[in-house]
């Protein structure tokens, strides 16, 4: 049977320019199709940016696809209609726990400020012991590498437990990261 894997990522794509948008865009499509192998999707629920291209890997391989969008963002995210499951849920407090309590797996693609809220919120669940979830940060480009700074000097202040980072797989190689995950 298969496991639930959580993806945190972005509404958006980058701003790239067009060969290397597609390039990208390809990276991701091998990324969901080698972990559809062993894994079913839960997600934001939406049909836009990245999040709309990873669930339509996920359906193009024949997996489960659980969209969890609080209603209010309907208008922004555009819920996917074509996903196996949707939860509209009241609000972003309410996405993040029902995707807790679902994942088996949490992975982080590129995002906004919505994806590090929720790179957090798992985080700091792992750090407080109310889970041993695998979590994964493909640091494409050296995206998180301003957060993972962050966390560097909170360690170093004592303000963030040592073994914080040192416990997720982070890397600016999804195949590294795809060969963790299976």
């Amino acid at each position: 049977m298969k496991k639930n894997l959580v993806v945190f990522c972005g509404a958006r794509f980058p701003n790239l320019p067009p060969q290397e948008l597609v390039e990208f865009k390809e990276q991701i499509q091998k990324f969901c199709t080698g972990l559809s192998k062993n894994y079913n999707l839960v997600y934001g629920g939406g049909n836009i940016g990245l999040m709309g291209l990873v669930a339509d890997e996920f359906l193009k391989n024949k997996c489960n696809v659980t969209g969890i969008i609080p209603g209010y963002l309907n208008t922004v995210e555009i819920l996917h209609e074509g996903i196996t499951e949707t939860q509209v849920v009241d609000d972003l407090h309410e996405r993040k726990a029902m995707m807790e309590h679902l994942g088996d797996v949490f992975l982080v693609l590129p995002g906004g400020i919505g994806t590090l809220d929720e790179l957090c919120e798992v985080l700091t669940l792992q750090t407080l012991h109310r889970h041993k979830k695998i979590i994964c940060i493909w640091n494409w480009q050296n995206l998180f590498d301003g957060f993972l700074q962050f966390v560097e000097t909170g360690v170093q202040r004592n303000f963030i437990n040592a073994d914080l980072i040192s416990q997720c797989v982070i890397s600016a190689d999804y195949e590294l990261i795809l060969k963790k995950l299976l």
